[in-house]
């Protein structure tokens, strides 16, 4: 699914998914979009638990809530 389809926006309340690692630690799965990436279709994700930012490529990514304030529903854990 690419960016268009999926309107990421700079403020949406984002959750990482599961199969989604680095260097074999666990991460916080929920983040807030901060900003465009460096790479194609990629973001970068403020981790408020830690405050940490990581960038993430755009599939690995759904949006749990849209900064303009319309929630999205989901049944599926990202």
């Amino acid at each position: 699914m690419g960016i268009k389809s999926k309107k990421i926006k700079l403020g949406d309340l984002v959750r990482i998914s599961g199969n989604t690692h680095w260097d074999g630690s666990e991460i916080e799965r929920d983040g807030i979009i901060v900003g465009p990436g460096h790479y194609h279709e990629s973001y970068m994700v403020l981790f408020v638990g830690d405050g940490t930012e990581r960038q993430f490529h755009g599939s690995f990514i759904k949006v749990l809530s849209s900064a303009d304030g319309e929630r999205i529903t989901f049944n599926e854990i990202a």
